[in-house]
Formats: C-alpha cells, sequence, structure tokens
C-alpha cells in the first residue's frame, strides 16, 4: 500500500490546528481532552473540533473553550452569561468554575471524536510514512488492529480517579451585610486550612454581573473579616429593577491548595432622594451611591394666604454627587413654595419626582 504526500501533509494539518488551537486565534481548532471534569460527555484523548467565537456563538448549555493564558485552555459547559462575565462547570465538577471575561472565551465545540476513532487511523498513517513510501496492506492492518483493541481497552475502561481520603476545608459565615450602599463585608471562619489569598470577586443580581472594585481581608484571631467594593453596574442593575439582594461571589486561595469558592448574599436597603425648603434655603439631598441630575421649578411665595408679595419662580439645574447634598438660598423672605423637582440617576438611567418637604 502506498501512502502518498497527503497523508502526511493530514498529519501536520492535525499538528497545526492542535497548535494554533491553544493561542485562541485559529478560525477552527483541534483541542485534546486531557482531564475528567466533563466526564462522561468527553473522555481523556478525545478530540475536540471548535469553532471560533468571532465565526460562531455561543449560549448557556453550548460547550466553549476558555483561555485563561497562552496554552492554558479549559473546555466546559456554558452555564451563565451576565455582563460581560461568563460562568462555566465542568459536567462532572461540583462546583461552577470562577466567572471569566467575555472575551477569553475563544471557541464553540461543535464535534467530538472518541479516541479508539482518530488515533488507530493517524498512527497507521504515520507509521506507514515513517517506514516507507511502500508497505503491505496485511502489515498495516496489523498495526491498525493491535492499536485499536489496545485504544478500545484502555478507554472503555479508564473511569475517574478516585478521592483522596483528607479532610475537607469548609467555612463558617457569621455575618455578610453591606455597608455604605457601595461594599459588602462578610465575617467567616474557615476550618482544615488557611487563607492564603483572594484569587477571584464577583458581585451580581438580577441581570447584572461584574468583578467587584476592590477586595481585602484581614485575620482576627479564628475569624476572617472580607470586605469587597460592589462595581456601580451592579448597584444600578438593582435600583432599577427594584432587587434587594447582592450577591458577592469570592475564590480563596487556600493553603492545602484547595480553591474554596464562598456565594455572600447580602441586602440593600435604598433610600430615596430627598428636596427641603428651610428658612429660604432649598436642600436637595442625595441618598444613592448613584450621581444625581436634578430639574428645579419653584414657585415661592412669603405667606400662604392672603398672598400679598407676588410669587417668584425660579428654575436650575444640578447634579448631586452619590451620598451628598446640594443646598441653594431662595430667600428667607420665601417660607412657602410650590415644587416640581425632577431627577435622573444617571448610571441606572431611572427618572422620578421628589415632594417637596417644608421644615418651615
Amino acid at each position: 500500500m502506498k501512502i502518498s504526500r497527503g497523508g502526511a501533509s493530514f498529519i501536520i494539518f492535525l499538528l497545526i490546528l492542535m497548535t494554533m488551537g491553544l493561542t485562541g486565534y485559529s478560525p477552527i481548532a483541534i483541542h485534546i481532552v486531557m482531564g475528567y471534569s466533563m466526564y462522561p460527555n468527553f473522555r481523556p484523548g478525545d478530540l475536540l473540533v471548535s469553532a471560533n467565537t468571532l465565526i460562531l456563538d455561543y449560549e448557556p448549555g453550548d460547550v466553549a473553550v476558555y483561555c485563561i493564558q497562552l496554552g492554558g485552555c479549559i473546555a466546559h459547559r456554558v452555564e451563565s452569561i451576565h455582563g460581560g462575565m461568563v460562568v462555566f462547570k465542568g459536567d462532572n465538577n461540583p462546583s461552577s468554575d470562577p466567572p471569566v471575561p467575555a472575551e477569553s472565551v475563544k471557541y464553540r465545540v461543535l464535534a467530538r471524536i472518541p479516541l479508539p476513532l482518530w488515533m488507530p487511523i493517524t498512527l497507521t498513517v504515520a507509521v506507514a510514512w515513517l517506514q516507507g513510501s511502500r508497505i503491505k496492506s496485511p502489515e498495516v492492518a496489523a498495526i491498525a488492529l493491535f492499536i485499536t483493541v489496545i485504544t478500545v481497552a484502555a478507554y472503555t475502561s479508564a473511569a475517574p480517579p478516585g478521592g483522596v481520603n483528607m479532610p475537607l476545608p469548609d467555612a463558617s459565615l457569621k455575618y455578610a451585610k453591606i455597608v455604605n450602599e457601595t461594599m459588602i463585608e462578610a465575617m467567616f471562619r474557615v476550618n482544615n486550612t488557611r487563607l492564603e489569598s483572594i484569587d477571584s470577586c464577583v458581585a451580581s443580581t438580577i441581570g447584572a454581573l461584574a468583578e467587584c472594585t476592590w477586595t481585602n481581608y484581614t485575620i482576627q484571631g479564628d475569624w476572617i473579616l472580607f470586605r469587597a467594593g460592589i462595581p456601580v453596574e451592579v448597584l444600578a442593575a438593582a435600583y432599577t429593577g427594584q432587587s434587594r439582594e447582592i450577591v458577592v461571589h469570592v475564590n480563596f486561595t487556600m493553603s492545602n491548595g484547595v480553591l474554596l469558592a464562598s456565594r455572600l448574599p447580602a441586602y440593600i436597603t435604598w433610600r430615596e432622594p430627598e428636596a427641603v425648603l428651610d428658612e429660604g434655603v432649598l436642600t436637595i439631598v442625595n441618598n444613592l451611591p448613584f450621581h444625581l441630575r436634578v430639574g428645579i421649578n419653584l414657585t415661592l411665595y412669603t405667606s400662604t394666604w392672603p398672598v400679598i408679595e407676588p410669587p417668584k419662580n425660579v428654575y436650575f439645574e444640578v447634579v448631586v454627587k452619590p451620598f451628598q447634598s446640594y443646598s441653594a438660598s431662595v430667600g428667607e423672605e420665601y417660607r412657602y413654595a410650590r415644587a416640581w423637582i425632577l431627577y435622573t440617576v444617571e448610571e441606572a438611567g431611572v427618572s422620578g419626582e421628589l415632594v417637596l418637604k417644608d421644615a418651615g
């Protein structure tokens, strides 16, 4: 049987696809399954044929490949997509992977080629090519049969390795709360391990998911005090949807190499803006963690009835920073007002009307 140059070209082509697939920039890629995280759907040695996500989009339920570093690619099932972050989970894994940016998702898996199918064919072509341009057909058949029997036997008998008998790390949460409407604070204790660093932190609510703006922790005896900044887009989504729950998903690197994932739910109490007129001074109080654009239309009176002085009409606009207030004097003689005060929460795009409180 004569092995043409096409056989060698085919093997070289496969090697190129495998190499380019590790970079994340190939339109079509081939990856070899190396572990049991997707068992039994994918087994070690299977080939995954994938298309670049610039060509073919993905959605929850699809199997996709994300690359966290050059050559470090993982094929897991897409669990959820929120706010530019994607959560994956291996079918055989007990918990989800830490969220990754959408730009790290490079390929969508199209097909799986089992090891017993692709390896005998590829090795037979390679053996025939290496031994010369001509080789007897019975020899090729014998080699292919031997490789197929060994490969199928090993493939079908393989199973995920058993667990190691060791104390599992865990954590007991004392409390989790939102402080100043901008950060989450949690106190917890870890057992059978020691916290070394914070690996990742993501905050979420209905319709939004984003990385925490900052994180830190302090060790207080047996307890760990953890704090994280809540991204403004998550706060805005919670405010827009009138949701009180914000959840922080944090992954800690532990002393024994275990990555401990924690879900920290906390609740926020929204305090709406206020407008107060007191002895001729109008004050706008912004109780929100957002910028407040306010349009103020006032008709001011020195008395209610009878009206002795003609009223004064005032209109102006102002932007009040988060948790700040703005005050303006409209004249001490004006102690009463009819007001039309409209505001817009800039980060959330929500508008409303303020009811003027008369403190005089």
